[in-house]
C-alpha cells in the first residue's frame, strides 16, 4: 500500500505502529520522495504487509484512516496503486 506521512523523525514509526497494532506483518517499506506531488514536509511510503485475508486488510485500512492517514492506495496484482474508496 501507499500512504502519505509527515517527513519528520518518527513519522514512519507512527504509521507502522497503526498497522502493527492491527496485526499486520511488515514485509518491506520504501520512501518515495521524487515524482509525487507532496508538501516539502511530507513523503510517500510504499509498504508491503502480510495480512490474514480481505477482511483483515479492510480492517487495517480502516484503522489507518481513523488514525488520520490520507491518500491511501492499495497495490493491485500488477503493482500499480489504486485509490481506496
Amino acid at each position: 500500500m501507499f500512504a502519505t506521512i509527515d517527513d519528520r523523525p518518527g513519522g514512519l514509526a507512527e504509521l507502522l505502529s497503526v498497522f502493527g497494532a492491527a496485526g499486520a506483518n511488515l514485509i518491506a517499506v520504501e520512501h518515495l520522495r521524487e515524482g509525487v506531488n507532496l508538501h516539502v514536509r511530507e513523503t510517500e511510503v510504499h509498504c508491503t504487509f502480510e495480512v490474514r485475508g480481505p477482511d483483515h486488510s479492510s480492517a487495517i485500512i480502516t484503522a489507518a484512516r481513523e488514525a488520520g492517514y490520507r491518500n491511501l492506495r492499495v497495490d493491485s496484482p500488477t503493482g500499480t496503486g489504486r485509490p481506496l474508496t
